[in-house]
């Protein structure tokens, strides 16, 4: 045979397996990127295993297709706590986010999006100087870089491949349903479910290079004019005690006092709810309530709550 056509044979099946592989992947579309319904949404009712371990990937990629202009921020009390049925915007709450990854996503919102509004959700567990950055993490996140590295990966890959497998063939868990704008229905915990968050609760050292970060953060958002605003989470009753027993309350509230000075020396206005919203006083022992997931989640009811105190909802009458 001809090497220049067996070498044409080649490329031509080499070409033909990429566009069948990025064809499934697209069907799929287990990142949730830009289909509407795929197919797993209605096979597991909102279940997506992919978007549980690769949610960091996914919002990433969510942002560049959906193009928000309003968007809330924060950590996993954010995607469980606001379901945005009152309000046009999307949800980039993250697990266990920490401060140095949130400003890595605001310089991908600022570079890739047409946000205006911004609302960032701070609690303290995102400023433990122990661990700055969770797996799954791409430090090049609101480059040129991650971009043109991220899209083949989504749909060219092996990895690509086996997460499509795994959102079409993973079984529904109890934890709860993602919806397409990036909040995550939580299913009601029982004790034992709600005894396993308390024994996660740990103390967090905190250094000034996470303040830093939190500034430069801020500096990003006033030098590209985008609208923000600042709550710090309302903390459960439990949580409080825990603090409080552990000896690390008086950290917790240099760590407020810290953090609101930094957002109002920049102009930028900041909501306290960590101590003082009027859901602080109530137990979590048993099982799940109205206002609260467990110990360390509150509920959408509380989400809903805080946009109103921040006027970005009309409050509850």
């Amino acid at each position: 045979m001809n090497y220049s056509n067996y070498t044409r044979q080649i490329l031509i099946l080499g070409i033909a397996l990429l566009l069948a592989l990025g064809s499934y992947t697209a069907y799929n579309d287990p990142y949730w990127i830009f289909r509407e319904s795929p197919p797993w949404l209605e096979a597991h009712k909102g279940h997506n295993r992919v978007l549980d371990i690769r949610l960091r990937h996914a919002k990433a990629m969510q942002l560049l297709t959906r193009q928000p202009e309003h968007v809330i921020l924060g950590s996993s009390r954010v995607y469980r706590g606001f379901d945005m049925n009152q309000c046009d915007g999307f949800n980039l709450g993250l697990p266990r986010l920490r401060i140095a990854e949130a400003e890595a996503y605001v310089r991908h919102l600022i570079h890739f999006t047409p946000v205006k509004r911004l609302v960032l959700g701070l609690d303290y567990l995102m400023f433990d100087a122990d661990e700055t950055f969770i797996a799954g993490f791409d430090p090049d996140l609101g480059s040129r870089k991650y971009v043109l590295a991220a899209w083949p990966a989504s749909f060219f890959t092996r990895q690509a491949y086996d997460d499509s497998e795994l959102a079409i063939k993973s079984k529904t868990r109890n934890d709860g349903f993602w919806h397409r704008n990036g909040f995550r229905f939580s299913i009601g915990r029982d004790q034992e479910s709600l005894e396993g968050v308390y024994k996660k609760f740990q103390r967090h050292r905190i250094t000034k290079i996470q303040y830093d970060q939190l500034a430069s953060l801020l500096d990003r958002l006033l030098n590209a004019e985008v609208d923000t605003a600042i709550y710090l989470s309302p903390m459960s009753k439990p949580h409080l005690e825990f603090f409080e027993e552990s000896g690390d309350l008086g950290n917790f509230n240099v760590w407020r006092t810290t953090v609101i000075g930094i957002a109002r020396e920049k102009g930028i206005p900041v909501h306290d709810f960590s101590t003082s919203s009027p859901f602080s006083e109530e137990d979590i022992r048993e099982e799940s309530s109205d206002h609260w997931v467990d110990a360390s989640h509150f509920q959408p009811m509380v989400g809903d709550w805080i946009l109103g105190e921040m006027g970005l909802i009309p409050p509850e009458l």
